[in-house]
């Protein structure tokens, strides 16, 4: 899922005019750019967060020019098909589903609760992790994963959300945030920063002193 942050490049996740999908995108280039990362770097360079469910068929190399052209358009340009996947709203933040892939199960899961303090974007991710991770396995003990600092100005929340489903609170941090993606499996991410669970990874898109 996408979250459009305005026309100026690396200004984060808000609230756009008009509809997200039909956003203008001025100018975008990829040469031999891997998917994912020519992704990434649409969404850091005109202020696009995506919720990306699945990321395993995206290592293929692209070589693109894309001029004024809507947002959903650019998306399906690095994508590659305009068949194989779903590219929806949920919160502000556009959702990208392939089609011949199954979601993971966690992301319908209906949380009773999440509640959390105004927090550090890093801070809240790992909140929902450890959440999600003691819902579906309450004997769950310790909690590894590779994290960067962030940004500590980077906050969201506060929340208190009842009974609603892991996917879109995944799509409410990303969208408070500055800048983020989230990819629904942990992957040896290509693009930096991230932070990377047993369950999802978070592409920042800021870091201190950005």
């Amino acid at each position: 899922m996408a979250c459009l942050a305005g026309n100026l490049a690396g200004e984060g996740c808000r609230s756009a005019s008009g509809p997200l999908l039909s956003q203008r995108i001025h100018t975008f280039e990829a040469r031999e750019e891997f998917r994912l990362p020519a992704l990434i770097r649409l969404g850091r360079e005109n202020g696009l967060c995506f919720g990306i469910e699945e990321a395993d068929n995206f290592n293929q190399r692209i070589t693109l020019s894309l001029a004024d052209i809507d947002a959903r358009s650019a998306i399906s340009a690095i994508l590659g098909s305009t068949q194989d996947y779903d590219i929806s709203v949920l919160h502000n933040v556009i959702l990208i589903r392939d089609k011949r892939l199954r979601p993971p199960k966690y992301l319908s899961v209906r949380l009773p609760r999440f509640s959390i303090p105004r927090s550090t974007l890093v801070s809240a991710e790992l909140n929902l992790w450890m959440t999600v991770e003691m819902y579906l396995d309450p004997s769950s003990k310790g909690f590894a994963g590779d994290r960067p600092p962030g940004d500590p100005t980077d906050q969201v929340g506060p929340f208190d959300l009842r009974e609603q489903m892991v996917r879109g609170l995944l799509c409410r941090i990303v969208e408070n945030s500055k800048g983020t993606t989230w990819i629904s499996n942990p992957i040896e991410s290509p693009v930096a920063p991230a932070f990377i669970n047993g369950l999802w990874t978070f592409v920042l898109y800021r870091m201190q002193n950005d």
